[in-house]
């Protein structure tokens, strides 16, 4: 019984040993000397930590997670041996931002932190204006439309929404007075059963409004929790 017992772990180390040394499959692209000479070099390993260091930077444009993170490129292109690699520097038609802390909390009826963009960068949308605001959240669905509001007062209010927060600002804030937004939105299709904890970048107007309107601010929380708010 030992010597059978021995003789199939054998056979299977055997197959897995023969499994791993079948050639990769060639690339219809480059010839077989060009394919083995990339996958001999290249790492994907490497590849993953790199991306994992560049994700650690917030990059709206002209940010300073923007330029960190072209620092970071221009680091690794000359430590791989790259020459003559240096940043240009190219005017932007919208302006720079780069946020410093914004928390979002509910105070009643219980005390709960919601939003930190020092813990998850993209908890506040991009060019969110500075606020210091205590005021009602109050739900308007999509919040997208005009329909979303009827029979409800925003003004003076924070509005919760799922729609698309650059489309919430205008209903919202700049056609009904609110002072600011709490997002949910996703662009998932089902993202309570695809992405139900995930917080989706998003962003709200970096201009006024067509009559002069300032944007505001919207802070972005993750599904889940939004239909959580909504009670």
């Amino acid at each position: 019984m030992r010597k059978r017992v021995s003789y199939v772990l054998i056979s299977l180390l055997a197959s897995f040993s023969l499994a791993r040394i079948v050639p990769a499959q060639q690339s219809p692209f480059v010839d077989d000397r060009t394919f083995t000479m990339l996958d001999n070099e290249l790492s994907g390993d490497i590849a993953k930590d790199n991306l994992a260091i560049l994700t650690r930077f917030h990059r709206p444009g002209g940010s300073r997670g923007f330029h960190r993170a072209a620092e970071f490129i221009l680091q690794k292109a000359k430590e791989y041996g790259l020459e003559g690699i240096h940043l240009i520097r190219q005017k932007s038609d919208s302006p720079s931002w780069t946020p410093k802390h914004s928390q979002l909390w509910m105070v009643e009826p219980e005390e709960i932190k919601l939003a930190d963009n020092m813990e998850v960068a993209v908890s506040l949308a991009d060019y969110s204006r500075p606020a210091d605001v205590r005021a009602e959240l109050i739900d308007v669905g999509a919040g997208d439309r005009d329909s979303d509001y009827q029979g409800k007062d925003v003004k003076g209010k924070i509005v919760l929404a799922y729609g698309p927060p650059t489309a919430v600002m205008r209903e919202a804030v700049w056609e009904r007075g609110a002072v600011g937004i709490v997002s949910y939105y996703s662009t998932r299709l089902n993202p309570l059963t695809d992405s139900a904890d995930q917080i989706a970048w998003s962003r709200v107007p970096a201009t006024p409004g067509p009559d002069g309107q300032e944007p505001t601010f919207a802070f972005m929380i993750s599904p889940r929790m939004g239909l959580w708010l909504r009670g």
